[in-house]
């Protein structure tokens, strides 16, 4: 072979070469996955049995009040029980602002509970901040028609949940809240229930300020009201932090 058909034969070559590196082989249009942004990772809120740590007892009317000495509030095989006495608050101390909150929760007959979110360091919840209400429709007895604002799912005194047929008395039900900014949505059972922009909630209620003043960061916290012998318990808590 001469050299110039050498060189056409190595001239050749090399443009396949750079052609086939350049587009690849035939299955090459499907791009490989982009690394996954693990970003934050929900973190479990009662992770050991006994006493919660990093959490503190408050009154539920004000949560810079200490609460009954003798109120106990622990944690047994992964559930929390709330405090007995009835009538206080379990209080993280840390603050968040923006966040995810999920949890399983069951009350029985006459049980009631809520969830306090951005809690500030004084006042009652319901009127200073944030509380979505947790309840049995038994706890208001036959002499109340409660309206649905005070409903399991409500923003308590304030905004309905979409549904109000959730519920289920004496098994586990399952709440997720988003606080971002100035909106807060909560699905209850799977169930979109609460889509809110708090900015938007300018008016002055009759009692507390306006949902567009709340505050924008605090503390979460559970809290315990149920008559007779039903008892809030928590379990499968867990919260991802967004700020």
């Amino acid at each position: 072979m001469n050299i110039r058909v050498t060189c056409v034969l190595a001239a050749a070559l090399i443009a396949f070469l750079g052609c086939a590196h350049q587009h690849g082989p035939a299955h090459a249009g499907i791009a490989a996955p982009a690394p996954k942004d693990s970003g934050p990772e929900f973190r479990p809120l009662f992770p050991d049995d006994g006493t919660p740590t990093g959490w503190v007892v408050r009154n539920w009317t004000d949560v810079s009040q200490l609460a009954p000495t003798n109120t106990t509030w622990a944690v047994q095989d992964g559930i929390l029980r709330s405090g007995i006495p009835r009538g206080t608050w379990l209080i993280a101390e840390p603050e968040y602002g923006d966040f995810t909150l999920e949890f399983d929760f069951r009350l029985g007959e006459r049980g009631h509970g809520a969830v306090g979110l951005r809690l500030p360091a004084s006042g009652n919840p319901t009127f200073d901040a944030l509380e979505i209400r947790l309840v049995d429709p038994a706890y208001f007895g036959t002499n109340y028609a409660a309206p649905a604002q005070e409903l399991t799912g409500a923003l308590n005194k304030w905004i309905a949940p979409s549904q109000t047929n959730l519920f289920r008395r004496a098994d586990w039900n399952r709440l997720s809240v988003t606080c971002k900014g100035a909106q807060l949505v909560a699905d209850l059972n799977q169930v979109r229930i609460l889509d809110v922009d708090l900015a938007s909630k300018t008016e002055a209620p009759p009692r507390g300020r306006p949902l567009a003043e709340r505050p924008r960061r605090g503390r979460i916290g559970f809290q315990e009201l149920s008559r007779g012998t039903a008892q809030l318990e928590v379990r499968n808590a867990r919260l991802k932090s967004l700020d």
